[in-house]
């Protein structure tokens, strides 16, 4: 019995092992680190020790960012009767089916105001395939929380779709078109500006059923 007891200890200690997730600290990430108020550090670091748990990650995200998830993982229309709970289900049994992260790494912050903040990862799964994310987080009530992951591109507008309130710019970019909106009286740019563009997806609206990002920052590339 007690030979038993000591096989089910190393083979749970195993299990945890092959499950956790390492961050990679060298000295750009530990200055950057430095950077991050206490608070904010503390949210990202189990934001990521968790990131392969949808159920413990939502907790820490606001409703926004679990639909942009939800969106980007499912490939869904826009469904405005789900549920939030019904949402974080389907990426947990997705979740099942992706490779694991393995290994982080923190390469940027930012503070945009008091409120809220920007992030980069460098995130490695299981495979030593990398991706790269950026996080924008916002503080309400006390507490920060993950409230939208932005999508990058560099590109050509090639052209410029009124809609409701918003111009949205059509991109070119690696063979592909990408739709970031901007707020008609920020539209400042025209046809055939080569452009750098940050933004997160719109999960409240679409333009003809296709989504669209709502852009964080854009400049002109000369």
């Amino acid at each position: 019995m007690y030979l038993l007891f000591i096989v089910l200890i190393y083979f749970f200690i195993k299990y945890l092992r092959r499950n956790k997730i390492k961050e990679i600290r060298n000295p750009e990430s530990k200055t950057i680190w430095s950077r991050v108020p206490k608070d904010v550090r503390k949210i990202v670091h189990t934001y990521m020790k968790n990131i392969n748990k949808p159920l413990a990650w939502s907790k820490l995200s606001t409703d926004s960012f679990i639909k942009e998830v939800y969106y980007a993982t499912t490939k869904d229309r826009l469904n405005t009767l789900l549920t939030i709970n019904h949402m974080v289900q389907v990426i947990k049994e997705t979740n099942k089916q992706r490779k694991k992260m393995k290994k982080f790494e923190i390469d940027d912050f930012r503070t945009l105001d008091f409120d809220r903040c920007y992030i980069g990862v460098r995130r490695y799964d299981a495979t030593g395939d990398t991706s790269r994310v950026t996080y924008l987080l916002t503080q309400a009530s006390g507490n920060w929380k993950f409230d939208h992951i932005t999508r990058d591109c560099k590109g050509t507008i090639v052209e410029k779709l009124p809609h409701k309130q918003k111009i949205i710019y059509v991109i070119s970019t690696q063979g592909m078109y990408m739709f970031f909106a901007v707020p008609k009286h920020e539209d400042r740019h025209q046809l055939n500006d080569l452009v750098y563009v940050d933004g997160y997806l719109e999960v409240e609206d679409t333009y003809h059923d296709d989504f669209y990002y709502l852009v964080h920052n854009i400049v002109s590339i000369q």
